[in-house]
């Protein structure tokens, strides 16, 4: 099974993760709002601001895949789906999709509110711990 933490408050992330549960609902992924497993996340080493930056899956052995390489591996957990898996790694298509990632993820943790705030309160506690 793998574990996919993805940003809840986004009408676009949220959108998609439930397009992917309705097409596979017996799919070996259990499905971790942010919003809800924050805790969670930060005790592996993961600050919330990251989580919200990168869509984070780890699979069965513990590794952890962001960005495309989580959508690769959740689509390879569907019925079908390897094949569109191996498609999003051809040499030619996975940089351009990483690319196209990045500048989508970058631009909606800017534009969302809520990460906005995880950022910046994640500043002040590194700053009142420097304070210390």
């Amino acid at each position: 099974m793998i574990v996919v933490f993805y940003d809840d408050l986004c009408h676009v992330c949220r959108r998609e993760i439930n397009l992917y549960q309705r097409f596979a609902p017996n799919a070996p992924i259990e499905w971790r709002p942010l919003s809800q497993d924050r805790a969670v996340i930060q005790a592996m080493g993961i600050t919330h601001t990251e989580a919200l930056m990168t869509l984070h899956a780890q699979d069965a052995q513990g590794q952890w895949h962001l960005g495309v390489d989580a959508f690769v591996l959740i689509w390879q957990q569907f019925k079908y789906g390897a094949w569109f898996a191996a498609c999003l790694r051809a040499p030619i298509i996975y940089p351009c999709l990483k690319w196209g990632y990045q500048r989508f993820a970058k631009r909606r943790f800017e534009r969302l509110s809520h990460c906005q705030l995880a950022q910046q309160q994640e500043q002040e506690q590194k700053q009142k711990n420097t304070d210390k």
